[in-house]
């Protein structure tokens, strides 16, 4: 297994509306939740960002991690952009990639 870092961006694509994300669910493998990222909710602006970092060391999700994340909005708004990209290294060889996140019923 290779360790990879991971930036997850959360953009609010509302062009008035903030949103807030109350949790940042991380879970492993096996779907067994491992933390929450956010130690409390954070409002992101129309048309702004939040991220999360996972460092390369990270390594108790696995190779199949998710995270679920949990946003609200006073109003209807539109939802959110979210957004990981994956880095990793082997010897002198880079890689990275990126995946987008997609909507689950609740």
């Amino acid at each position: 297994m290779i360790g990879l870092s991971v930036k997850i961006s959360l953009r609010n694509t509302d062009p008035a509306l903030r949103i807030r994300i109350n949790h940042a669910g991380y879970y492993d493998n096996q779907g067994t939740f491992i933390r929450d990222f956010l130690e409390k909710p954070t409002d992101i602006p129309a048309f702004g960002t939040q991220e999360i970092f996972i460092k390369q060391s990270e390594l108790r999700g696995d190779t199949g991690a998710n995270f679920k994340i949990d946003w609200t909005a006073d109003k209807p708004a539109s939802p959110p952009l979210i957004e990981a990209v994956m880095i990793g290294t082997r010897g002198v060889n880079r890689f990275a990639f990126a995946s987008r996140g997609i909507v689950i019923s609740p």
